[in-house]
């Protein structure tokens, strides 16, 4: 993903990488704005694949603990400025400020 090295998407999933991957190149391939990935693909005309730049940042066997982590990275990443635009924190969660940093009251 040329030019992509300091914007990052974080997505969770119980099924494998590569079908997730295949997922969001359909979306891409068929101009479908379901994924922040395609969408920032679509919106800046980025080149993506292939599925060798894709890396799985937390293996999880407890499929109930899936989307807490994914906020979680989403939101040490987005105060970091590294996410794609198109991905959003959403409300901010005190427990998840606390988690990335414990030196600073939740809000």
């Amino acid at each position: 993903m040329e030019g992509m090295d300091k914007e990052l998407f974080i997505g969770v999933n119980s099924r494998s990488l590569r079908l997730c991957f295949q997922e969001h190149t359909r979306y891409i391939k068929y101009n479908n704005l379901q994924s922040a990935y395609a969408q920032h693909i679509l919106h800046n005309q980025h080149n993506y694949g292939p599925m060798d730049k894709t890396t799985l940042l937390k293996p999880l066997n407890n499929t109930s603990v899936l989307t807490p982590y994914e906020q979680f990275f989403i939101h040490s990443l987005h105060k970091e400025e590294k996410l794609i635009s198109e991905q959003k924190p959403g409300e901010p969660n005190p427990i998840i400020q606390l988690a990335i940093d414990p030196s600073q009251p939740p809000v």
